[in-house]
């Protein structure tokens, strides 16, 4: 149809005939008679209208002679005929005017008829059913294609980002075998032309109790092997250590292999040890001992552990012992930093562990080796390939003592929310350990470095943090230069800090250099070091041992016993006196150490862990407090400054000790 113009109507387009025979050619189901009937009235008859004095379509005739309109003289193109033959000259003019406007039109007259092989739908009317209709219906259903393609897109790109961030994990389920590990070191270890290894290597060493898959981190060492001379130094790190683990924040060590396996935990020691490590292995310790069976080693005295499996006793004997699986995860187990009774510094013997593994995986002969790296090939994994782990397990095998060491990674324990304990890193003392090259103080004083200096309160003491800024507020190199620019104190995120930490977030030398100064002057401190901190700077958390007294001002050098008190943190009737009278009889059995001065009940009843809390930082309250832990068998020691029953230590029992 021409498309709506105001210029333009129906009468200038039809007569009055032809929009009769037009609209009675559409309308099938009324004849003209009725038409006619309908328009003039009932007065009359069919006869009224008959062929004679009404002739039909004679203008359509050619030889009609009086039809003006189709005579042969008149040029064709001076008018543009309608379906009927029927114009004027007028009305092709305004034909000729609209008629790029009916070519263009989207729909056409003919659009509204449907043909004769037309499907049309069972429910809809075949006179309301189009051409038209059939078209709007064919772009709804074109709409709803396109519609779905992009939501179908959309689901798939969101299935891929979720599918991507969740691969470490997925790729563990994947596995075939729940208890079997796989690894990637399956190929056929074969005898290299040179068994000595001739590189450097810096690399990060873990064990695992059985599943590589999820592993159970039970040791992680960090190794480095100098080819020049031949000698291996290792440090051992507890598996609780808090670092920084990239992406996830500050956790314990062993997470970092949980969240991103041993790529992960290659970055979290580079970053927080500031060492190159560029390589690594795990082994599966239960299913290598076993398969080799079984591993020897040697002690000076003799050691009850718990079982790893069902925290039943293994008692191993002093001098040769010779473990299977389950015992040698125990024993890692026992000495990985886990156990708060097991002195820190003792995670060192573990390294008992790993040298027996590769003596009995070097055996007495090449063949031999070559034998048992391929039996366990399937329970370890590493980034080092096949000729250069022989050369590896040949050459650390046959180090003598001396060039084979080891070192606990320094550390101070910290007790976070939930009262579970962990440990903070000490790095300064690693280059000396590593015999690392670096910058000296001279160098560091030429750089004339001056550091941003923010202290924090993490011991809870009102005012220390601002006493400790003061202290470094007029530090100066020989030129006048100031060494640090003090930051306003101000508290820290809590005051359970029993040790001050120094945090260097820089990867300059010069920035170490004045960490190890602040450290001197506050004779207190672990210094650790963030290399990819944004801002260069230098934060001190003042813990509970700064400014403890020496043993000479303490009251144990005037010969009086620690006064302590005991408060019932349970309910159970007698249960402080009980406490008491065990530490009086087991802690003054050679002279007196404590004196029990009062025993009450707490202020309620609902205490789950015994607390031995102190309120003077000495070295000997510390050893008095870490005795009692010892003797109750229960509790965890604590640092406050609020001493209301003023005595040295306060004793709360929980429900761990009555459930001994």
């Amino acid at each position: 149809m021409a498309p709506e113009d105001r210029r333009f109507n129906d009468d200038d387009y039809f007569s009055d005939r032809e929009k009769e025979d037009y609209f009675f050619k559409k309308e099938k189901d009324q004849n003209r008679d009725e038409y006619y009937r309908g328009k003039h009235g009932n007065s009359f008859d069919k006869d009224d209208f008959s062929s004679d004095n009404y002739p039909k379509d004679d203008y359509l005739k050619d030889d009609n002679p009086k039809d003006e309109y189709v005579k042969d003289d008149n040029p064709k193109d001076e008018y543009v005929k309608d379906d009927y033959a029927y114009a004027s000259k007028k009305d092709n003019k305004d034909l000729n005017r609209y008629k790029d406007r009916f070519e263009d039109d989207f729909f056409k007259d003919e659009d509204f008829d449907y043909s004769d092989n037309e499907d049309i739908p069972s429910d809809v009317d075949p006179d309301e059913y189009s051409t038209r209709t059939r078209k709007i219906k064919q772009k709804k259903r074109k709409r709803k294609i396109i519609s779905s393609a992009i939501l179908i897109f959309i689901v798939i790109a969101i299935i891929a980002v979720g599918a991507f961030f969740l691969f470490k994990f997925f790729k563990n389920k994947i596995s075939s075998g729940a208890d079997e590990t796989t690894t990637s070191v399956n190929e056929t270890i074969d005898v290299p032309s040179n068994l000595a290894l001739s590189e450097d290597i810096s690399m990060v060493v873990a064990g695992a109790r059985e599943n590589l898959l999820e592993p159970d981190i039970n040791f992680i060492f960090y190794s480095k092997f100098d080819s020049k001379i031949g000698k291996l130094t290792n440090l051992a790190i507890p598996v609780n250590t808090l670092m920084d683990i990239p992406g996830f924040g500050l956790e314990s060590t062993d997470k970092a292999v949980e969240y991103g396996g041993m790529d992960l935990l290659m970055l979290t020691l580079k970053k927080a040890l500031a060492m190159d490590i560029n390589r690594y292995m795990i082994f599966d310790i239960k299913s290598i001992v076993d398969k080799i069976g079984g591993i020897n080693i040697n002690l000076d005295s003799e050691l009850t552990i718990s079982n790893s499996e069902n925290d039943e006793e293994i008692i191993l004997q002093a001098g040769d012992n010779k473990l299977d699986g389950t015992e040698a995860v125990s024993y890692l187990k026992h000495y990985s930093g886990i156990r708060n009774e097991v002195p820190i510094s003792q995670t060192a013997n573990q390294k008992k562990i790993f040298d027996a593994i590769l003596l009995a995986v070097n055996g007495d002969s090449d063949e031999e080796l070559q034998k048992n790296l391929n039996s366990i090939s399937n329970y370890f994994d590493t980034n080092i390939d096949g000729e250069e782990i022989f050369q590896l397990f040949s050459t650390f095998a046959k180090l003598p003592d001396e060039n084979n060491t080891i070192y606990p990674l320094d550390v101070t324990s910290v007790e976070l929310e939930g009262g579970n304990i962990f440990y903070v890193p000490d790095i300064s003392k690693l280059s000396s350990i590593f015999d690392i090259q670096q910058q000296g103080t001279e160098s560091t004083i030429l750089n004339k470095v001056t550091s941003d200096l923010q202290v924090l309160n993490g011991a809870g003491t009102p005012g220390i943090a601002g006493q400790v800024s003061s202290l470094f507020k007029d530090l100066k190199y020989d030129d006048g230069t100031a060494k640090f620019n003090v930051l306003q104190a101000k508290d820290a995120d809590n005051y359970n800090y029993t040790s001050t930490q120094i945090i260097v977030n820089s990867s300059d030398a010069s920035y170490m250099a004045l960490a190890e100064e602040i450290k001197t002057i506050l004779k207190a401190g672990n210094i650790t070091q963030n290399s990819d901190a944004p801002t260069q700077n230098i934060v001190i958390i003042v813990g509970a041992d700064y400014g403890k007294e020496t043993a000479t001002e303490t009251t144990a050098q005037q010969g009086e016993a620690v006064k302590i008190n005991i408060l019932n943190g349970v309910g159970t009737a007698g249960l402080a006196g009980k406490a008491k009278a065990q530490l009086e009889k087991n802690l003054n059995s050679l002279e007196k150490i404590v004196e029990v001065t009062e025993v009450k009940d707490a202020a309620n009843f609902n205490y789950n862990e015994t607390e031995i809390i102190f309120f003077e930082n000495t070295d000997l309250i510390n050893n008095v407090a870490q005795q009692i832990q010892k003797e109750l068998g229960a509790g965890v020691i604590k640092y406050s400054d609020t001493n209301p029953d003023n005595v040295k230590i306060s004793i709360i029992l929980g429900k761990d000790y009555t459930a001994k």
